[in-house]
């Protein structure tokens, strides 16, 4: 057996890099403090309606599209994403306007627009939907 090839380690602990219980204690607290602010977001994000429908087509994005928007909304979306060149150069139907919608929102690198335009849309539904800030609305 050849002696150069085997390797040999030693694992010490380190007794001055050890988190002391107090030290620990502040951690998890700061930890779920900072879980808690998540959870919230996410919580308000949930009641709203625009979350609500949408969550109804879960993991079937082209149908939720179909059902629920217009070639007028569809075109709002892609104007939102800098996209919408693209569509009226090409005479897209409607299947085809959602097709790149569903296809850019699966992108990774458009994650952070997406969200933004979820958020965005869902505070217009919610503002379209009260009775007395909608009069003040231009959503066209």
């Amino acid at each position: 057996m050849n002696q150069e090839n085997n390797i040999s380690f030693l694992l010490e602990d380190n007794e001055t890099s050890l988190i002391n219980d107090e030290d620990n204690n502040i951690l998890i607290a700061e930890m779920m403090r900072e879980f808690s602010l998540d959870t919230e977001e996410e919580e308000e994000d949930i009641k709203s309606e625009y979350f609500l429908k949408k969550d109804i087509y879960f993991g079937n994005e082209e149908l939720y599209y179909d059902e629920e928007y217009t070639v007028k909304e569809l075109m709002k979306i892609c104007q939102y994403y800098d996209i919408s060149k693209h569509i009226k150069a090409s005479k897209c139907k409607k299947q085809d306007i959602i097709l790149t919608i569903v296809y850019f929102e699966s992108l990774d690198e458009n994650y952070d627009i997406v969200q933004q335009r979820h958020k965005m849309w869902s505070h217009m539904t919610d503002l379209m939907s009260d009775p007395k800030m909608r009069c003040y609305l231009l959503w066209s």
